[in-house]
């Protein structure tokens, strides 16, 4: 074996450490790539079962989540006027119940802040609306 042999050897050992290097460097990338995927969709999993859990648990909080979705799409006006319309009453209907009333002062800061005082106002008139009545004489 002369010089040239033994270069040529060299050259095709770390061609082939090298070759081998990078597929298991793609292999441990795409494993975590995976892992992290994983660790994602198990996150949001349990975000969600937390949520259907609090409603289960909760219903009147379940009904401020989906009070709180309609809003916002009225708001961005991906419902009509005619269908908020239906909902707004409804919610309007909602804020004279205690419970519902106790949950909103609850959970402020935990949705959009202009959903929360739209409530926060229409809470406000009902209230005084109810006082006025019990207030108005009978007959």
């Amino acid at each position: 074996m002369d010089g040239f042999d033994l270069v040529a050897i060299a050259t095709l050992g770390q061609t082939v450490v090298l070759t081998v290097t990078l597929i298991v460097f793609i292999l441990q990338l795409r494993s975590q790539t995976k892992a992290i995927k994983d660790a994602a969709y198990q996150s949001v999993l349990d975000d969600y079962n937390d949520i259907v859990r609090t409603q289960v648990n909760r219903p009147e909080i379940g009904e401020l989540l989906d009070d709180l979705v309609r809003y916002i799409l009225h708001e961005k006006r991906w419902i009509d006027d005619a269908s908020w319309r239906e909902w707004a009453t409804w919610i309007e209907v909602m804020c004279r119940n205690p419970i519902f009333t106790h949950v909103h002062t609850i959970s402020r800061g935990m949705f959009n802040a202009s959903f929360q005082e739209y409530l926060t106002g229409l809470m406000a008139s009902s209230s005084v609306a109810d006082s006025a009545r019990s207030r108005a004489p009978k007959s």
